[in-house]
């Protein structure tokens, strides 16, 4: 994997993918002033390892929020309910490990691009339909912790033939 970085300009997060192959990835991930907390979330067939370098990272895990500074490592099992964001107004740097790695790499991207998009439109965020989509698309990767993936998979059913007969009708790709 060529090292390449991509940052999301509403969160101003930013991930530097320094390696990777099917069996781990590894990034560097930076954090740029106090974030909100992100969803909940767990990934039901990965692990993952996080090192901070520098700066407070806050995590959310298993019902509990622990605090960590430079140094601090914490492994999270895969099926681990959690979330993690900057804990202070400065600069928080950490190394990211995701193994197996699957399509991480492909999500961050297309989470990060289509965040992006909103952002320079100014519109408030994700719509529905667009995160039912990216739900059903990486549920192996990626899954919040509620709604519960049977509801996403049984609305994302409930609205493909919708999103098949919109991307037509603008000329797109394929939904």
């Amino acid at each position: 994997m060529q090292e390449k970085i991509i940052r999301n300009l509403a969160t101003g997060q930013e991930i530097r993918f320094r390696s990777g192959d099917e069996d781990r990835l590894l990034m560097e991930m930076a954090f740029n002033g106090v974030g909100d907390p992100p969803p909940l979330h767990f990934h039901p067939h990965q692990n993952e390892r996080f090192t901070v370098l520098s700066g407070h990272l806050v995590v959310r895990i298993s019902g509990y929020t622990a605090y960590y500074r430079a140094g601090d490592s914490i492994d999270i099992p895969a099926n681990t309910v959690h979330a993690m964001w900057n804990g202070h107004a400065g600069r928080t740097v950490l190394t990211w490990e995701v193994f197996p790695a699957k399509r991480s790499a492909a999500f961050f991207q297309e989470i990060f691009e289509v965040t992006n998009d909103h952002h320079q439109r100014n519109s408030r965020g994700l719509g529905l339909v667009q995160k039912i989509v990216l739900a059903n698309k990486y549920a192996p990767e990626f899954r919040l912790e509620k709604p519960p993936f049977w509801l996403i998979r049984l609305l994302y059913l409930l609205i493909w033939p919708l999103t098949f007969v919109v991307v037509r009708w603008r000329g797109g790709g394929n939904a």
